[in-house]
């Protein structure tokens, strides 16, 4: 069995608490970087949208790849903390926005799911084929985190970080149907809703209507309605079968950071026998706390430990 390393993320004892941790981030003000942005077809005639904070060049010996969760971009907090760090000469940091999460809908009526492998092979072959001598790395957030897993277990790159993956879709999907967990249900469903209705208009013989839309409750609901359908899935429950990383895990060769922590109120838990199904490529770490992709400390929550963890996690994979 894999050995688990602890976290060495200590928070303030005020600052333990899972929703703090999880929604402080969100409502603070995060200024967004200034960045570069390029439009990348895929392979099935969509695009995907990339915002690089410094366009690269043939001297360019490192490119390191953003992954946002569900729904995040550019604009999403712990994009924006990291982006202007990972800054240094002869690298290019570059966020890949899943389908219509960045400044324009995408062409197919069609969306991005936990799977949904083309932008990011687009990117890859972009970055081989342009800049063939830089090493690439990749750093994947929740549902990012997710697709990011599902891709190494197929393809590899020079070094990985996975923050906060849900292991098992339908686990989390449950998950959020909880009581205690409605507002973090609200929000993401908010926010999927607005993308699939602004979808709608966009195309005039959208097979759902606003109504429709408006009744969904739930993720599974949201997943059954559209993300199945659309993207080829015959279910919802099909869908997080197929999409779930947890199965690929034992593929992956890429060095991989993976970063969980146990009071996480939005992925599932951690599965029983979990190592069991790590490579040993994988280098485990489980935080006792830090909520979903916080890992905030100090008085007001004005220091991110992820983001230096995420830095010193990168230069030692450059430098080995």
């Amino acid at each position: 069995m894999k050995d688990i390393s602890p976290s060495h993320f200590k928070p303030t004892w005020y600052t333990r608490n899972r929703h703090i941790q999880t929604i402080w981030p969100t409502i603070r003000v995060q200024p967004q970087p200034a960045v570069h942005w390029q439009t990348l077809p895929t392979m099935d005639g969509d695009y995907v949208e990339l915002a690089w904070d410094t366009e690269p060049n043939l001297s360019t010996d490192v490119i390191v790849i953003l992954l946002p969760g569900l729904e995040g971009s550019i604009a999403s907090h712990y994009i924006c903390r990291l982006l202007p760090k990972l800054r240094y000469q002869h690298r290019a940091n570059v966020v890949l926005h899943h389908r219509g999460c960045g400044r324009h809908s995408n062409r197919l009526w069609r969306s991005y799911h936990s799977n949904d492998q083309f932008g990011l092979r687009a990117l890859v072959h972009y970055c081989q084929k342009h800049y063939p001598s830089a090493s690439l790395y990749a750093i994947g957030y929740s549902m990012g985190a997710n697709l990011l897993a599902n891709y190494l277990a197929e393809h590899s790159l020079n070094g990985a970080a996975l923050i906060c993956p849900p292991l098992d879709l339908a686990q989390s999907a449950e998950l959020l149907n909880q009581p205690a967990r409605r507002i973090y249900r609200h929000y993401l469903l908010s926010h999927l809703k607005q993308s699939l209705s602004d979808k709608i208009r966009q195309f005039a013989d959208a097979p759902l209507t606003q109504s429709m839309v408006t009744n969904i409750q739930t993720l599974a609901e949201f997943d059954e309605c559209y993300t199945a359908p659309a993207c080829g899935f015959h279910s919802a429950s099909d869908y997080y079968q197929q999409a779930s990383c947890l199965p690929r895990l034992a593929l992956i060769k890429t060095p991989t950071w993976l970063l969980r922590t146990a009071d996480d109120p939005v992925v599932d838990p951690e599965p029983e026998h979990f190592t069991q199904h790590l490579s040993s490529s994988i280098d485990y770490q489980l935080s006792r706390y830090g909520g979903h992709v916080g890992f905030h400390q100090g008085w007001r929550l004005q220091h991110c430990w992820l983001d230096d963890a995420l830095q010193h996690w990168l230069q030692r994979s450059i430098s080995s």
